[in-house]
């Protein structure tokens, strides 16, 4: 314990900064928080040792607040320490991510009434749910378990039973799931399994209710179960017993906004320094996953078949060689969505692209219409009726002559969710269609019910279909474009496409009906598509496996991206040029740019990239941390550091 006048250092919640130095009013202990003055405002802090005392005791602040709330502990401070040393963000901007509250009281508020969950719904597993959940011991120590099952196999009833049995023993359990769309059915669930609701954590909570919650889990005397989005791995967890990553594969687990890091990872590196254990949950687990599998660093437990007996699907292929269509659905899929709506069986339609039309042009000159802030097109929304950039969210009329020749008429090609669901209606007047995208979330509790309730026959969505939703009177699910993320320049394309194409293709048959799926492609003989058609996932996955460590990528390989950022031009290549002389020779590694980036303008800030490409052991973040640091950083230019990262825009 730190006493009274003593010089402490504080790490504040503050991009670039590794703490500054107070004196202590009263005595404290490292992990408490406290609130300082910095640069003419108040900020809550947390005490993480002993001060450098370099400075005149005259130029030293005081603390000004001592909270009495329970702070962080020395394990936390000691994984902020360990995540800023692998992702390279700075510790105060890791803490920023923890201190994301206001803890200052204006007034007394009730606190949150904590449940008592029991189980109230027994389910009884069947003997491979048995072994999965068995082989998990809660009173072990730290082992990541992957929970490997196909849709719809139960795999959320084996870690409900391992919840219960942490909760059981008075510790607290965090289940994370990737983004707030999935959350709405997993309550109902979890209310039928536990008799009360847990506690939800997203973006979208109000401050009052993020306040209530995160006293909770800092000083809660019972123990909580928390559902949460990536954010809920940030709470001040005290007694964790359990964390659950459900859809580990998921994207939406990366950051890439305040900082990039993959919570999937941060998760686990939290479980290994509080000595507990882990699961990882997916039908169609990642490629870094199945390795440490292979390898027996984690261990698997597998579900093969269905809960309740269900089918899988039958998947079949439609050539668009060989089938021509006037519109995006070909005849074959009209025909059978047709015959699955007289049946009054519902349908699901997947196309993973927002909008009407994703390319506005003049039919004179050819002129698309980009967003003026962004280096991109911009796409035609019907339900706004006008062209919106998906990155700034800039929107505009569609002009009727065009502004670049100011003769040629504006004219749309490709074709978004809301051109197929045109396509329908006109085919379908009596159908009841639902779009299921970002477009439409504010309502999306109100679509699912719709859903469930049998009021909608038809629902045409984004990657938001692929959400693990429990839909079982879908029986025919379509994909418009199954090529669509298979080409590009992204080198994880196989692996990504396979999951996202897999979970939407299961959501059909998961009730009494068989489900069939339909994949429309110029391309049937690629090997996604053929191990979707075929279930042969892991004898894709183990080509994948081949094929990254023939070229030394992830995870047999290191990559670490470096974009610079800058709204002055000239500015930003000649800083580029400044760290590209400086940049280090490492052996056994190379330094790759400085290039533009795919999308070279966001919002007006113009993008360059280096990409950093090492062995797996190489030890690349300490010789990037120092080689970045050697080069001063203009104003109005941004650094960002992305290790291993999952897109190259």
């Amino acid at each position: 314990m730190f006493a009274a006048s003593d010089i402490v250092c504080v790490l504040l919640p503050i991009v670039r900064t590794s703490g500054f130095d107070y004196s202590l009013p009263a005595p404290a202990n490292i992990g408490d928080l406290v609130q300082v003055t910095f640069q003419n405002k108040k900020i809550t802090g947390v005490i993480i040792g002993k001060g450098a005392a370099n400075l005149p005791a005259e130029k030293i602040k005081p603390i000004e607040k001592i909270f009495e709330i329970p702070g962080l502990t020395q394990t936390d401070i000691d994984w902020i320490i360990k995540m800023s040393d692998w992702t390279l963000m700075n510790p105060g901007a890791v803490l920023r991510l923890i201190l994301n509250v206001d803890l200052d009281e204006k007034r007394p508020s009730k606190p949150l009434e904590i449940p008592a969950y029991r189980d109230t719904n027994a389910i009884t597993l069947t003997p491979d749910q048995q072994k999965a959940a068995g082989a998990i011991q809660t009173t072990a120590p730290f082992k990541v378990h992957l929970l490997d099952g196909i849709t719809g196999s139960g795999k959320t009833q084996v870690y409900f039973d391992v919840a219960l049995r942490v909760y059981n023993a008075g510790k607290n359990v965090l289940i994370m799931m990737p983004e707030i769309a999935l959350t709405q059915q997993f309550i109902k669930k979890f209310e039928n399994k536990f008799g009360a609701k847990p506690f939800v954590w997203h973006s979208n909570l109000t401050p009052a209710a993020r306040k209530k919650i995160w006293k909770a889990v800092a000083s809660s005397p019972r123990p909580l179960i928390i559902i949460g989005t990536r954010s809920s791995l940030f709470l001040p967890w005290k007694n964790l017993g359990l964390i659950v990553v459900d859809e580990e594969h998921d994207s939406s687990y990366k950051q890439d906004d305040q900082g990039s890091y993959n919570a999937r990872d941060m998760a686990i590196l939290k479980a290994k320094m509080l000595n507990i254990p882990i699961i990882l949950a997916s039908a169609t687990p990642s490629v870094e996953t199945l390795r440490n599998v292979r390898d027996g660093k984690y261990t698997a437990s597998l579900l093969p078949s269905r809960f309740g007996g269900a089918q899988l699907p039958v998947v079949e292929i439609i050539d668009l060689r060989k089938n021509k269509q006037t519109g995006d659905i070909s005849e074959i899929m009209l025909s059978e969505i047709s015959k699955t709506f007289e049946s009054n069986q519902q349908i699901m339609l997947f196309l993973n692209r927002r909008g009407f039309s994703p390319h506005v042009f003049c039919a004179d000159c050819g002129s698309p219409r980009t967003c003026p802030d962004c280096s991109v097109a911009m796409t035609y929304h019907q339900r706004f009726k006008k062209i919106l950039c998906h990155y700034c969210g800039r929107k505009s009329q569609v002009p009727l002559i065009c502004p670049d020749c100011g003769k040629g008429e504006m004219q749309m090609n490709g074709s978004g969710v809301e051109k197929i669901e045109k396509e329908l209606r006109e085919r379908f007047p009596s159908a009841r269609i639902e779009i299921l995208s970002s477009d439409t979330a504010a309502d999306l509790s109100g679509i699912i019910e719709r859903i469930e309730n049998g009021e909608t026959d038809i629902i045409v969505g984004t990657q938001i279909l692929a959400k693990g939703h429990h839909f079982p009177n879908i029986t025919l699910v379509g994909v418009i474009d199954a090529d669509a993320g298979l080409y590009g320049n992204d080198f994880f394309a196989a692996e990504k496409t396979f999951q996202q194409l897999f979970k939407v293709s299961r959501r059909a048959g998961r009730g009494e009906i068989p489900g069939r799926v339909l994949l429309q492609t110029y391309n049937p003989d690629h090997p996604v598509l053929s191990a979707i058609k075929c279930n042969k996932r892991d004898d894709l996955m183990n080509t994948e496996l081949q094929s990254r460590q023939a070229a030394n990528m992830p995870p047999f390989g290191q990559l670490i991206a470096v974009i610079v950022e800058s709204d002055k031009e000239a500015k930003l290549n000649k800083f580029c040029e400044d760290l590209k002389a400086a940049a280090p020779k490492i052996i056994g590694a190379k330094i790759a740019g400085p290039v533009p980036a795919e999308m070279y303008q966001i919002r007006n800030w113009y993008r360059q990239r280096f990409l950093v490409h090492g062995g797996e052991k190489d030890k690349l973040q300490p010789i990037i941390r120092k080689w970045i640091d050697s080069v001063k950083t203009p104003s109005d230019t941004r650094v960002k550091i992305d290790v291993n990262p999952q897109n190259f825009l």
